[in-house]
């Protein structure tokens, strides 16, 4: 495992993951099963894992950015978290939009008891709204989704000036979901899906509901954003077998997940 220092100082083509906890390897049982790592067995590209857990594209393009590392390749593994985010939020704000636990940004970190309570009574009665399943009857989703996509075209903007000042070449891979797949489950994909069901509550039963609904037009759109700006896109959900057990939760794979989408990767981003 390299860590950044020495990746940089390695020769020959180097290649770089972006994108949430998914391409990051929450799921996994180790480091050496995440995508990059299980594409590094069979690649003439070394590939570096830059993932981070909850992030969406906004701040995956600041990432990279943090670090300009010298790359042949570029591979955005994302999507989901920008939905999520996008329309479940309580601090959708422009031109950022929403990321995950924004809550604890918002929060003052000083205050005194009676600007605490008439800044958190409010609060707490719209966030016990917010965790009612009629939370879409609160919020414009269709209006949120148009913005999740502008903000998306707007990160992608920027992703296409880098490819073409730095030379390389740039993928966006929709990343997989259960439901977006039409996969069969197996039975503990059904179990544990049955617990987080449970203790998510039917707020986030009726957005996973939301997401999936979602899902054909997202692809769609994403994919026109993408050609629009000569940029490669790949639909992971059309890259997994039908069966086994490949998810541990709606988002993040097993280890036999990431091998199965490793394995079909292989040769695609050449």
């Amino acid at each position: 495992m390299l860590d950044y220092s020495a990746m940089q100082n390695l020769g020959g083509e180097k290649g770089y993951f972006l994108g949430g906890s998914t391409i990051f390897g929450v799921g996994t049982t180790s480091d050496s099963k995440t995508i990059p790592s299980l594409l590094n067995r069979n690649s003439g590209t070394t590939w570096y894992n830059l993932g981070a857990r909850a992030f969406n594209s906004t701040q995956e393009l600041l990432l990279y950015e943090f670090f300009l590392p010298e790359a042949q390749k570029v591979v955005l593994f994302s999507g989901l978290n920008n939905l999520v985010a996008h329309l479940g939020s309580t601090h959708f704000t422009h031109p950022y939009g929403a990321f995950c636990d924004e809550s604890s940004f918002y929060r003052p970190s000083k205050r005194n008891i009676a600007d605490h309570l008439r800044q958190y009574v409010p609060r707490w009665v719209k966030q016990r709204a917010l965790q009612s399943p009629f939370f879409s009857q609160l919020v414009d989703l269709e209006l949120r989704y148009k913005e999740s996509l502008r903000i998306l075209e707007r990160d992608l903007d920027i992703w296409r000036i880098l490819r073409d000042s730095r030379q390389f070449t740039l993928w966006y891979l929709l990343q997989p979901n259960p439901y977006w797949a039409q996969k069969r489950l197996c039975p503990e994909e059904e179990e544990l899906f049955a617990i987080l069901d449970h203790r998510q509550g039917l707020r986030w039963q009726a957005m996973s509901q939301r997401i999936t609904d979602t899902y054909k037009q997202y692809a769609t759109d994403i994919e026109a954003i993408c050609g629009a700006r000569d940029i490669g896109f790949i639909d992971c959900n059309k890259l997994l077998p039908d069966e086994g057990w490949l998810f541990c939760d709606r988002a993040h794979l097993t280890d036999d997940g990431n091998i199965a989408m490793a394995t079909a990767l292989n040769g695609l981003l050449d």
